[in-house]
């Protein structure tokens, strides 16, 4: 998958989403007309009409993304694949009982994804506030969808586990700092600009080690992605494996049921 190919599905999701969001309506038409005949039934299929209008607004902008993309910007093969040898990376969002985010390469090709491990029927319909208090197991997948870590959240505690269930550090996060119980009790500072356009982590020795920004990219990148405002994560040469791991679990910390 592409950048291009998932512009493409992200149109069709919101295609059905606009379709599927009509059906309600002819419902509550069908059933309401012989309750209430004095038209008050507007107010109970309006709701159900506006999502469908944004829904469909939606396909329509996605859809001129896709074939906004000219197949030669696109390439195809890349000197260096691996998710985690990456110095930058943008990512966006597919449909997930709580998270789903797709990570690119800077020249448009699908990298892997940070998403729940488990999509279990119920999840789809639980409401939120009854999700968030059940304990959730994230994954971070390559490009093959191989398991390259996984997440486990339990409040404000998260354990991150390699490919091979040993773990690497459990973290507990308190406000904009993070605290890595094991192996160390070091910190890490989180910098953050509101709605998190632009988010800066430090170590202790106060380096920059990574940085999450929107709405700023190479012209270069803007010819695959359509998007100006997609999210940048970009590391530091030198940051280390577990750094990344603690990134990568800010993520989850802030996109998870915001952006899904």
């Amino acid at each position: 998958m592409n950048i291009q190919q998932f512009y493409q599905q992200a149109a069709n999701v919101s295609l059905n989403a606009s379709l599927a969001s009509f059906i309600p309506p002819i419902i509550i038409l069908t059933l309401g007309v012989l309750v209430l005949p004095n038209g008050n039934i507007i107010l109970f299929i309006l709701p159900f009409l506006l999502y469908s209008f944004f829904c469909y607004q939606s396909y329509l902008l996605n859809k001129e993304r896709s074939l906004g993309i000219h197949p030669y910007h696109l390439v195809k093969e890349l000197e260096f694949t691996s998710l985690l040898d990456q110095q930058n990376l943008l990512f966006s969002f597919m449909p997930a009982p709580s998270l789903r985010m797709v990570f690119f390469h800077t020249t448009g090709q699908y990298g892997g994804e940070l998403k729940d491990v488990e999509y279990s029927g119920y999840r789809w319909f639980l409401p939120y506030f009854a999700d968030k208090r059940l304990p959730r197991n994230y994954g971070l997948y390559n490009d093959q969808q191989q398991l390259l870590a996984t997440f486990k959240r339990k409040g404000r505690k998260m354990i991150v586990m390699d490919s091979e269930e040993e773990r690497i550090i459990t973290l507990l996060w308190s406000n904009h700092k993070v605290c890595l119980i094991e192996p160390s009790h070091t910190k890490i500072e989180i910098d953050s600009a509101a709605l998190y356009i632009d988010s800066k982590y430090y170590n202790e020795q106060g380096s920059m080690i990574a940085r999450v920004r929107k709405g700023l990219m190479p012209l270069e990148w803007g010819k695959v992605f359509k998007d100006s405002n997609t999210p940048v994560l970009s590391f530091d040469k030198d940051t280390t494996l577990q750094e990344k791991m603690i990134i990568f679990s800010s993520l989850i910390f802030q996109y998870s049921y915001s952006n899904h």
